[in-house]
């Protein structure tokens, strides 16, 4: 059964990081998305029949953890069924929604519980990450800087994956930096930087020293240092790094340089008005991701009043599936969107895209349950003895900040990206897993 169970994991790894390439050669990305999920549902099934087993090497079961944050998922289902009452959505749409949002935490709720070779699941997901570079590298000689065209391997149109991705995985690196102090790390980081500037991001320029700051506080009180007496030698060096980093990417990126070109000149007063227009910009229906929450409920307020701001339009309303085709033309979520309700771009961002169908109540709910295991995860990394779990705990907190990040200011990545979901809670299962290793020794 261990072995059965790693496979299947390391096969759905495979298909969340290469779902792009592979829709080159025949399959859509969405029919390769379904066998993902149809592969995760196995997983879960399996599950049931792993109740009691002695894990080996430095892996515990973490039986304390399993079925972790269910009750929250639970209460967002009764919320979604509410909704779907009040608003006579159709149990496709209903159907989609949760498809949408279950899966990840299936796989989460799964791999906790089963017996696997970590190892090995590890290394295929190290492998599948770093591919991800010579793949962006081979798309930038065919078509150059563009934020189509190949994401890595993970997918062909999903622009804002060139953003959260290389922040996910320099929330890990930057984490072993901190801890070993080894320079390849800051390679690794101007490494991901690179896809990201590929992929044509402007995001990275502000969200990459949030992140490293963040990262260096928590290791900081995680690591028990005394902060005080390393504070300036730190801020100074991660100083430096910031800058060198906003520089890079400044130079790099066509789009925040006044030649728009690789390699054009550093203009700050430049970046401010471009990253100012860019996000002010209304795009096709008059409004922007900042203007985004004021138009979601003003929205919401007109058509229902209060409870439609508790409770949404439904639980899969602007989803578009084959499942449910019954509008002509339309072939996504976004379109969807403006084709019912008139609204697009701006709500595309996470929170108001879950708040939008299951109301204040669901977004409240599920980004609590992302709250639980963070500050879950800062305990072990408080409470840990060992420098390894650590490490994990730091690059988890990281990942995690960056899904907030994500969540409440930029896109709805976690819900599209497999690379994105599993990557995020296969390293919280190696951190429950080791601390209930380290406590029960």
């Amino acid at each position: 059964m261990r072995k059965i169970n790693t496979f299947l994991i390391n096969i759905i790894i495979i298909l969340a990081f290469t779902e792009g390439a592979i829709s080159l050669i025949g399959p859509s990305e969405s029919s390769i998305r379904t066998l993902r999920e149809v592969l995760i549902i196995l997983l879960f099934s399996l599950s049931f029949l792993n109740n009691t087993f002695n894990n080996s090497d430095s892996y515990g079961t973490a039986k304390k953890y399993w079925y972790y944050g269910i009750g929250s998922i639970a209460l967002l289902f009764f919320v979604a069924i509410v909704s779907m009452i009040y608003n006579d959505t159709s149990g496709i749409e209903f159907f989609l929604f949760f498809l949408r949002v279950l899966p990840p935490f299936l796989f989460f709720w799964s791999i906790l519980k089963i017996n696997f070779n970590v190892d090995r699941v590890l290394f295929t997901l190290k492998i599948m990450v770093l591919l991800q570079i010579p793949a962006v590298i081979i798309k930038y000689f065919i078509i150059g800087i563009s934020e189509s065209g190949g994401i890595g391997m993970m997918s062909i149109h999903a622009g804002s994956l060139s953003t959260i991705f290389p922040l996910f995985v320099i929330s890990y690196i930057f984490s072993l930096y901190l801890s070993r102090k080894n320079k390849k790390y800051i390679i690794l980081i101007f490494l991901f930087l690179l896809f990201g500037l590929i992929g044509g991001k402007r995001a990275l320029i502000v969200y990459t020293p949030v992140l490293l700051f963040f990262i260096l506080f928590i290791y900081n009180k995680g690591f028990k240092l005394n902060f005080k007496r390393s504070l300036v030698k730190q801020v100074f060096g991660l100083f430096i790094l910031g800058f060198v980093t906003f520089y890079f990417i400044a130079r790099f990126n066509p789009n925040l340089n006044p030649e728009e070109e690789i390699g054009g000149s550093f203009d700050i007063e430049h970046i401010i008005n471009i990253s100012t227009a860019y996000n002010t910009a209304t795009y096709e229906v008059g409004f922007s991701r900042v203007d985004a929450p004021q138009v979601l409920y003003s929205f919401l307020t007109k058509n229902g009043g209060n409870l439609l701001m508790l409770i949404g339009v439904g639980p899969g309303d602007i989803i578009q599936s084959s499942l449910n085709d019954k509008y002509p033309g339309v072939e996504n979520d976004r379109q969807l969107l403006m084709y019912k309700y008139g609204l697009g771009y701006g709500l595309r961002v996470g929170v108001l895209w879950v708040a939008l169908q299951v109301g204040i109540i669901g977004a409240l709910i599920y980004s609590l349950f992302f709250f639980k295991i963070l500050r879950r995860t800062f305990k072990i990394l408080i409470t840990s003895n060992n420098s390894v779990t650590k490490e994990y705990c730091l690059g988890f907190i990281g990942m995690g900040f960056v899904f907030l990040l994500d969540f409440f200011t930029y896109s709805a990545t976690f819900f599209y990206s497999g690379a994105i979901s599993i990557s995020f809670f296969l390293i919280a299962v190696i951190v429950f897993k080791r601390f209930s290793k380290e406590i029960n020794c």
